[in-house]
């Protein structure tokens, strides 16, 4: 009785340290160059790519905690707390995945913003 009423009440908690989040909900336009290399001849190409919705997709799996250890693969019930290393904020976008999550920054931000995580696991 006691073993299940641990495991009902029991949570799993990770910290990950430094990642970086590229992403946006709405980058707009953004300048491309290419490099092409066809049969011994080199071109290079400049356009604009118009990039919308490019929130960043995170799979746990992929995660390493701040002891190094990686993460499962699913995490049922999840929750992504989110920790800002500077001024610019960061946010979740939609609801957390048993194998990951989706991620942006704000559209003001000059850059990737480096954050922390916590992830729990909901009991």
């Amino acid at each position: 009785m006691i073993n299940g009423y641990l495991l009902a009440n029991s949570r799993r908690i990770w910290y990950v340290p430094e990642i970086y989040v590229w992403g946006s909900s709405n980058w707009g336009e953004t300048d491309m160059i290419m490099v092409e290399n066809t049969e011994g001849t080199r071109s290079v190409l400049y356009y604009t790519a118009t990039l919308n919705d490019s929130a960043q997709t995170i799979n746990y799996n992929e995660l390493l905690d701040f002891r190094g250890n990686q993460l499962p693969d699913q995490i049922v019930n999840s929750k992504v707390f989110i920790k800002p290393k500077s001024a610019e904020t960061c946010f979740v976008v939609g609801d957390e995945l048993a194998s990951g999550f989706k991620i942006a920054r704000n559209d003001s931000a000059s850059g990737p913003v480096k954050v922390d995580l916590l992830i729990v696991e909901m009991g």
